[in-house]
């Protein structure tokens, strides 16, 4: 009996972890989606032409550039409603936490995956591990795009990082199984000289 409820609250406890960093992750992920299609809305209103309004707020008169920007500016209120930690933590951080999020969730969609697929549980290595190694793969994505030409970031290409991220975030164990592999078949090349 003991073992079976020791067996039992280690299973709770690992699904409680994992819909902890499951909300959390998807909460950002949903973040950054909005995110992207209220700047593809400024940007849409930036190319229609002027027709000048003017808004009346808390007793103050703002003026937009067109209809297209009163609608942005509506949506981006509500955005900042539901994702303050967004304009909290400026676009730079932000963005760092949306790439982590989404090599999270594709860590965690591989888990239930498996799971599913299987019908048994994973090692616990895995479960914990799983999502931070996502995270860290979902990083270097960030670095990859500062570090080499090919994945310079321009306007419009969050959606191809957040995919890629994502993407990542799936096959983040086998990457860093190669990745150490490749580093241990170095060290073993710089021992032998």
């Amino acid at each position: 009996m003991k073992r079976y409820l020791e067996v039992n609250s280690n299973k709770i406890l690992e699904n409680l972890y994992l819909f902890i960093i499951g909300f959390i992750t998807f909460y950002y992920c949903l973040g950054s989606i909005a995110e992207i299609f209220t700047e593809e809305l400024f940007e849409s209103a930036q190319l229609m032409e002027v027709d000048k309004r003017f808004i009346t707020d808390n007793g103050k008169t703002i003026e937009f550039r067109n209809l297209e920007e009163v609608k942005w500016n509506e949506q981006y209120n509500i955005f900042l409603k539901w994702y303050p930690s967004f304009q909290k933590l400026g676009d730079t951080l932000s963005y760092i936490l949306s790439l982590i999020s989404f090599g999270v969730l594709g860590a965690l969609v591989k888990i239930l995956a498996y799971q599913y697929n299987f019908k048994k549980g994973l090692e616990k290595r895995k479960i914990y591990l799983g999502p931070v190694l996502g995270g860290l793969l979902g990083f270097m994505i960030l670095v990859l795009a500062d570090f080499l030409p090919e994945f310079r970031l321009e306007s419009g290409d969050k959606k191809f990082y957040f995919t890629f991220a994502f993407i990542a975030g799936m096959f983040s164990e086998k990457f860093f199984e190669w990745l150490r592999k490749k580093v241990d078949d170095f060290l073993k090349i710089e021992t032998n000289q």
